[in-house]
């Protein structure tokens, strides 16, 4: 990469503090400082947000610790208002885990906001466009700026930290060099028309991580080129489009070459070619009719080459051409609300694979709301997107496991419905079903397919006057990872009661699971969890929080019988800045 250092961005953010200094210009200097005077006055300095501390602990018997046996952690989710500047900011520090040798600390992140101003410090996140920077987390500095009609946006950071094989080992995490990246956008906006221009890099660093032979990842580099807006055509009439260029290196040792010409075609000479570089397109485009405030219609078209890759993504799914209609409408006076896309997808865009795939794709999201005691909603998608999916065993626990993958099919429906003339009564189920395969570092396993189906149960009913609450329901989870097929569904109650006027809250609950393993019964699992929260001096609040897991295994399991008790004990303080 010709600019290895990322200081040619210092001119391009002078040069959009000199545009947004121009336009201030036009904007009432006098009412700005008059603004500032009263606030040096009348509360300089505003604060609001919240502290919290959190201690867990754990004991287990009969296999070794999941947890540490004793953990602790500080978190601030601070709001600060200095002379009108809005500055978010979130901390955690804890005595880190000695199970899985995490850090002990991180710093979240802080982004300062003043009128159309805003920077970013720390873990943050930016979108430039799909097909450069998609909301990847990146380690750095930012800026956003939107003077009037015009936008410009800029970021520095680290996109991944180097992980090391023993850390991998521990932690389930891809295997990585340190990976730098750097963008600027820029744009102008009005009510009807808008045109943005992105320029995004990443690169490894080949020096944060050996490889080994069971481990031989190459450090990669990519520079992205962009163009997107939106023209009106009249009142109704509308068109949009998004047109990207990548250059992208999969192995940065390999030797250069003479690099293509033209400065689209060469995206501005900021790579260096090299013999594992490939030059990609992606980009799409729709015409949008507005039938009515209630129904539109947009007519698209997308085209991603073969190899397109952008490094600002989790995960990028290319080779692929959509052909596809939109819509959106509402009917009955609002009560039923209708979105969807439908099309034709192919792929063996180059004709080098020895299968064309054509298929039909679409999604469909239906809302009927019956005004005061049903609610149904339903939706079905076949477009690919990667997302990170969970593996559940505990209904307890929101999440067991967690891997990113590539969802080909996602459906979900939930009906929930009120009993009773005071709707004291809830009574709601939910159904959802996903079709992946997994990602591994940034390649799609096709031999680690699965699906996953999950559905629940569930009615409530609430003693108003003695504000007592009971619920019992039933969740169920059938999945089949690769070649196992896995099972498990549990029955549970609950009962929760306010105290104290509301000061005081209690819950306990109940559950039992029964785990199956390519249809055999391999465990079953009682689960008690008992929780207190109280309030006091308006602000504050303390809950403590307790939990036994009896898991009993059979002979067939390789998993051993084992218990398992956890505490947690909470304390929180909350606070609102004075008006």
């Amino acid at each position: 990469m010709n600019f290895k250092s990322p200081s040619f961005l210092k001119y391009l953010i002078l040069s959009c503090f000199l545009v947004a200094t121009l336009q201030l210009q036009s904007q009432d200097v006098e009412g700005f400082f008059s603004e500032i005077t009263d606030r040096i006055n009348n509360d300089p300095i505003k604060v609001s947000g919240g502290l919290s501390a959190l201690s867990n602990f754990s004991q287990t018997t009969g296999i070794p610790d999941r947890y540490a046996p004793f953990n602790w952690s500080f978190n601030a989710n601070l709001n600060f208002d200095i002379l009108g500047i809005k500055a978010p900011f979130s901390f955690n520090y804890s005595n880190g885990n000695s199970v899985y040798k995490l850090p002990s600390y991180r710093f979240v992140g802080v982004s300062p906001s003043y009128k159309w101003i805003t920077l970013h410090f720390g873990d943050r996140s930016m979108n430039f466009s799909p097909y450069s920077l998609s909301g990847h987390n990146f380690f750095g500095t930012g800026i956003e700026l939107k003077p009037g009609k015009f936008r410009f946006s800029a970021m520095y950071g680290r996109l991944k930290r180097a992980t090391s094989n023993d850390l991998n080992n521990i932690s389930n995490i891809d295997p990585s060099y340190k990976r730098m990246g750097w963008g600027f956008k820029a744009g102008y906006v009005n009510d009807k028309d808008e045109i943005h221009v992105t320029l995004f890099a990443a690169e490894d660093d080949s020096t944060t991580f050996t490889p080994t032979p069971e481990i031989d990842i190459k450090a990669k580099e990519n520079v992205v080129l962009e163009i997107n807006g939106k023209k009106s055509l009249g009142s109704k009439l509308y068109f949009v489009f998004d047109v990207a260029r990548s250059a992208f290196t999969s192995d940065i040792s390999a030797p250069n070459i003479a690099s293509a010409s033209g400065g689209f075609k060469n995206v501005g000479g900021l790579i260096d070619s090299k013999v594992t570089t490939g030059y990609f397109v992606a980009g799409k485009g729709g015409i949008g009719f507005n039938v009515s405030k209630q129904t539109s219609f947009q007519f698209n078209y997308e085209r991603i080459d073969p190899g397109y890759r952008t490094l600002g993504a989790l995960f990028f799914n290319d080779d692929l051409e959509n052909f596809t209609v939109s819509s959106t409408t509402s009917l009955f006076n609002s009560k039923i609300n209708l979105s969807g896309s439908f099309g034709v997808q192919r792929d063996n865009l180059s004709g080098f694979e020895s299968n064309t795939n054509n298929r039909l794709i679409g999604n469909i999201n239906a809302t009927y709301s019956s005004g005061n005691r049903m609610l149904v909603n339903g939706s079905y998608s076949n477009f690919r997107n990667s997302s990170k999916v969970s593996f559940k065993t505990d209904p307890f626990n929101p999440v067991d496991s967690i891997t990113l993958a590539l969802i080909n099919q996602n459906a979900n429906v939930s009906v929930s419905y009120s009993l009773g003339k005071q709707k004291q009564a809830m009574l709601t189920t939910m159904l959802s079903y996903q079709k992946a395969t997994s990602i591994i570092n940034e390649e799609l396993q096709n031999d680690a397919k699965s699906d996953f189906v999950t559905g629940s149960l569930m009615y409530a009913y609430t003693f108003s006057e003695s504000k007592l609450s009971l619920a019992a329901g039933l969740m169920a989870n059938y999945n089949v990872l690769t070649n196992l097929e896995t099972f498990f569904y549990a029955p549970n109650i609950s009962v929760s009661k306010s105290f104290l006027q509301d000061k005081l809250r209690s819950s306990l609950s109940v559950a039992y699971s029964t785990i199956y393993l390519d249809s055999a019964i391999s465990n079953k699992v009682f689960n008690l969890r008992a929780q207190s929260s109280y309030n006091f001096l308006k602000n504050h609040s303390i809950a403590l929080g307790f939990g036994l897991s009896k898991n009993n295994s059979n002979n067939a399991s390789n998993i051993n019988s084992f218990s398992e008790f956890t505490g947690n004990l909470r304390y929180n303080y909350k606070f609102k800045a004075k008006k």
